[in-house]
């Protein structure tokens, strides 16, 4: 007999790990074992909007996730901010560099795929880094970085669909201030 969760025609997602139709066709890339240990960053860019409409990032704020790995504790910084309109430069300055924070790193954003992929794309296509990257339509899903990082972004909402951004400190566990 079948258990209370059965239903017929879904099936279990191996991927993403939610009951779907037997046609899905899931997005979200699963990752193999040997990248279980990168460190997972959360991030946020914040833009100006110039007096054509075309917005510009003059901050970009990234903050590491909380592990509960066994081992030596990592002493390195919990949270990265680049400020000015050269934002998007200064990241791929650090990301770069030999003891950069981000090596072997996913970088995590809110809202990915249609508005904060779109300026790294932009700035890893200017320094001909020949990027990695999955779309959906003009939406980037993901993006790899072949740097010395070897840097992975994707987007928030392919994780935890329909969340509201404000139950995110929550899920992720940090601490929020009113």
């Amino acid at each position: 007999p079948r258990g209370k969760t059965h239903e017929c025609g879904r099936k279990l997602c191996e991927t993403c790990g939610k009951k779907a139709a037997f046609d899905h066709k899931c997005y979200v890339e699963k990752p193999k074992r040997t990248e279980s240990n990168k460190t997972r960053w959360y991030g946020d860019i914040e833009t100006t909007v110039d007096e054509n409409f075309r917005h510009h990032p003059n901050l970009l704020v990234l903050k590491r996730a909380k592990t509960i790995l066994k081992g030596p504790k990592d002493k390195g910084e919990d949270e990265v901010v680049f400020r000015g309109i050269d934002c998007i430069k200064q990241f791929f300055a650090v990301a770069r560099a030999e003891k950069s924070p981000f090596f072997q790193s996913y970088l995590i954003f809110h809202n990915l795929k249609g508005f904060d992929g779109l300026f790294f794309l932009e700035e890893a296509l200017a320094q001909k880094l020949d990027p990695n990257f999955i779309a959906r339509g003009s939406s980037v899903l993901q993006i790899k970085l072949g740097l010395p990082c070897e840097i992975t972004f994707s987007d928030s909402l392919l994780f935890v669909p329909n969340t509201p951004l404000s139950s995110f400190p929550k899920i992720f566990g940090f601490d929020t201030h009113k």
